[in-house]
């Protein structure tokens, strides 16, 4: 197991996963309106992107195989997932603050 240390040659993940989050966030607080008309549809396409990689994996898994269109697909699933979290935490409001 690697443990990271200041100064380490070694990148967490956190910019890959948390950077959707914080994009979507920085676009709602800098085009609210816009935001308010496209949130929604970019949730459904979203969510219809996910469905699709979710059943190709499952169709991977039980034919035994791991192609390149699958690690895609994971890719797509692993994004998904983060843009959902910035769409769920962006949709409503003052929920990002404390108290």
């Amino acid at each position: 197991m690697a443990v990271f240390q200041q100064g380490s040659r070694e990148k967490s993940p956190g910019f890959a996963v948390l950077g959707p989050v914080a994009t979507l966030l920085a676009a709602k607080a800098r085009h609210p309106a816009w935001w308010f008309c496209h949130a929604y549809r970019i949730g459904w396409y979203t969510s219809m992107a996910m469905g699709l990689s979710l059943g190709y994996l499952a169709a991977c898994t039980r034919h035994g195989l791991f192609d390149n269109w699958a690690l895609a697909a994971f890719g797509i699933v692993s994004l998904g997932a983060a843009v959902k979290i910035g769409l769920n935490d962006g949709v409503r409001p003052g929920t990002d603050q404390g108290g």
